[in-house]
This record gives structure tokens, sequence and C-alpha cells, in this order.
């Protein structure tokens, strides 16, 4: 009677636990024991990847995703380098199978490098979102290579014969995917298609009319693809017009975020809030390196938007475009990270906090690294009273890196990343050696700081 009970419980227990969530089961054989992430965008104004659930490959080869999202949007799921896209949705199980590892001839910065792999998906309905996306993009690619010459020569014959044929082939997979009440692969179908007609005799005008007065798709991957085609330069090329020339002005005198909606709500095109600030935030994004414009008082605009726009989304743009564009800049937050000893510790940035840190990502099994290495530990010897030397190492080999420390006696913080990534990737750390010099509040002094033998002992001799 107890047992009964107690299943009885667990069964409750287990149901309310997974109550709304989302599963992909996959078979990694190739992977065993390495971390499996499925990530989404957190906008698609940046791109700024967002984790969504993290897991191990079991020694059997096979993991489990556990996820909650609110609505159906693309993401995709990384085991090293290598990248498999999936289309997710709520409360779906999902079956596939993780192909083996590229085998990248020559690849040049394996830190870097993305293996993006086509979904093989296990036991899916034909119907399924995914099955039948993978079936319009067969058909998209193939209409690409039938109209390759028109494409290329985009005359105005050619842009004339591939409107007419893009209609036809609208048609054809309107019926084609008529089985189908997925809101989102009709976006898909509709937002691929408008890529394709922005290069043909349709005028901006219609196309505007036809794709962008409507409610922003935000979480659609091909409705903000073409909305960054019909929008790229849009400012750069408004602030030249007559209604556009207070733009300049209204960034670079920056108080209010009123006085930029003003510019800007001249267009006819932006009359609508939320597309105007859409705009807005990728607008900055494209102009931020443009010497006419303050950098400074971009950032304010997009400090504004984070706390005045019209939607969450576009709140959470605004701030993900700041951080992209501000990212590891001297005078910004360092970020943390959370990675083990060769003590087998668990180690924090804030772990330091009060103490300047010069941070180095090598290879232990790097010759160039380990000789630099040898000069960070004289440095270590005439300064470690003033910084924190820390070293992250890429390695997955714990033992190699104990045995890389021990050998030397070494006697600072060294940490393996081994493959997380993010620390890499938060650091964009595109190769190593590479180093970064942290003040006693967190915040990067330089970025990238001057390497060992580069100089960087004056500027540790000059700190008090």
């Amino acid at each position: 009677m107890r047992a009964t009970i107690f299943y009885f419980l667990f069964s409750i227990i287990s149901f309310l636990s997974f109550a709304g969530q989302s599963l992909i089961q996959g078979t990694a054989p190739d992977y065993k024991g390495k971390f499996a992430r499925l990530y989404v965008y957190d906008d698609y104004l940046t791109y700024t990847e967002k984790e969504l659930s993290e897991t191990r490959v079991g020694l059997d080869g096979k993991f489990e995703l556990w996820f909650t999202i609110a609505e159906t949007q693309y993401a995709f799921i990384r085991i090293d380098n290598e990248i498999m896209d999936i289309y997710v949705e709520k409360d779906k199980k999902y079956k596939l199978d993780f192909p083996p590892p590229t085998k990248n001839k020559g690849a040049t910065n394996p830190l870097s490098e993305r293996n993006y792999r086509k979904l093989r998906m296990l036991d899916a309905d034909s119907t399924s979102l995914n099955l039948a996306i993978l079936k319009f993009n067969k058909l998209y690619d193939d209409f690409l290579v039938d109209n390759q010459e028109a494409l290329v020569r985009r005359g105005m014959n050619d842009k004339k014969l591939l409107h007419d044929r893009l209609a036809t082939f609208r048609d054809n997979v309107g019926e084609e995917f008529s089985f189908s009440s997925s809101d989102y692969l009709r976006a898909h179908i509709l937002y691929s298609i408008a890529q394709l007609e922005q290069t043909t005799m349709t005028s901006d005008e219609k196309l505007f009319t036809d794709y962008l007065e409507k409610p922003l798709l935000e979480k659609n991957y091909e409705y903000m693809r073409f909305f960054h085609q019909y929008f790229e330069r849009y400012l750069q090329l408004f602030r030249l017009t007559e209604k556009g020339r207070g733009l300049l002005d209204a960034i670079n005198n920056f108080s209010v975020l009123e006085k930029v909606n003003d510019v800007l709500n001249a267009d006819e095109k932006l009359r609508n809030k939320i597309t105007r600030e859409a705009v807005l935030i990728d607008g900055i994004i494209q102009l931020y390196n443009n010497p006419d414009f303050k950098k400074d008082k971009m950032v304010k605009v997009l400090d504004a938007l984070t706390q005045q726009a019209s939607t969450p989304y576009l709140k959470t743009a605004a701030a993900n475009a700041k951080a992209l564009l501000t990212r590891n800049q001297p005078g910004t937050m360092a970020p943390e990270f959370e990675i083990r000893s060769h003590n087998n510790l668990l180690t924090r940035l804030k772990d330091f906090e009060g103490k300047y840190v010069y941070l180095q990502f090598t290879d232990v099994s790097c010759l160039q690294c380990n000789s630099e290495t040898k000069t960070v530990a004289d440095l270590q010897k005439k300064y470690g009273d003033k910084v924190q030397f820390v070293t992250i190492t890429i390695n997955n080999d714990f033992e190699e890196t104990r045995d890389f420390v021990k050998r030397n006696s070494y006697n600072w913080t060294f940490l393996i990343a081994g493959d997380n990534h993010k620390a890499l990737e938060d650091y964009n750390v595109k190769s190593v050696p590479e180093y970064f010099f942290i003040g006693p509040t967190g915040k990067f002094v330089q970025s990238p700081a001057t390497r060992p033998d580069r100089g960087i002992d004056r500027t540790f001799f000059d700190l008090k």
C-alpha cells in the first residue's frame, strides 16, 4: 500500500515538474561525456545567443535537453563546435540523431569554427514543423538553382522573369503546404519568398505594404531576416534626406527619446512606434562606427530604449545592443566566469574582487603559448603582491594541465575551460594566447591587454 501511495505521489510530482516543458532526446555516440547545449536567440536585432538547456552526453551516447518556451522559434543544439538547427515548439518532444564531428582539414581557427549540420529527426511525423521546413527549404534551394542566371544578372528582363516565376512558386508551395495549420511555417514561407521578391521589380512601397505593415514577428527567423534586409542602411540614407536632416543632431545632442522619435516619425514607414523603435535599434548597430555619430550618445539612446521601448522584447534588444557594441571595452564590466581550477576548485572572477587581475587564455599543448607563460611566471614573481595572475587553459584534459603546472612549478591560479565555450565566447577569444587586464572593481583596464613580452610590466610597475 505504501509503495502504491509513494509511486502515485512520485508520478504527480514528476508530472508537475515537467508539465509545460519540451524535450529533445538525442543520440550522439561520438560525443560521450561532452556537453550538449540548446540555444535560442534572445532577440533577432542583435542575434544574442541565450542558453536554454545544458546536459552531458551519457556513456550510452544519449542525452536529454528539457526546456520551456512560450512560443515557436528557431533554436540550435551545440556539441563542441558542431551546430544542428531545430525549430522548437511549446510542450513538444523531439527525437534526433546528432552527426559525427566534422573533419576540418586545415582549419585555421578551431576556437571560433562552427560546423552547421542538417537536422536528422527520428520518428517524426511527416507533417511536423521541422520536416515541413526542411521540405520547403529544399524546394526554395532548387528554385534558386533553377533561376541562378536571372538572380545574378538582375537586368530588367531578368527581374520581370524572376517576378513571374516567383509568383508561380508561391502558388505551388501554398498548395504543397496547405495541410499545415502552423502560423510559424506560413510566416517562414512568406518571408523567405519576400527576401527573393525584393530582388524583382516589386517596389519598396509595395514590399512594405505587403510584408511590414503587419505586427512585428519578433521570434520568426525568416521574418527578421527580411526585416534586416529591407532596413539595411535605412537610417544612414534617411539622415541624408530633407526629412531626416535632424537625426544626427537629435542623437549627438541626445537628452530625451522624444526628439529622436520626432525626427523618425516624419518617415511614413516609421509611423508605427514598434517598427520605429526596432529600426532605431538596428540602425544604431549599423551606425555605431560611423565617425559622424557620437558613440556615447548612441549608447544613451539605447539606455533610454531599454527603459522606455514599447515592448519587453524591444527593451531586451536595446539592452543586448548596448552590450554588443560596448562589449569588453575598457571601463566596462568583465564577464563573470565559473570554472574549475587544476586543483578542482570552482573559481569565479568575483573571487578576486578588490584585486587587479591579469587574465591569460592559453593552450598548454601550444609551444608558443608556453613560451609566453614563462614570461608570465617572471611577471608573477615581480608583481604578485600587486596583481592576481589567472590562467585559463582551453584544454579538456585535467591531468595534462596539472602535469604542466607541476612540471613548471607555477604557483598561480590555473583554470581548465575544457568545453566551457561560454568563457571563450564572453571574452571573444578567437585565438590563444590572449590577455585581459581587469581592475579591482571588475572592470576592464585593458581589453585586450598588452602581452607579457610587449611591455605590460610598465603598467604593473606604475600600480599603487
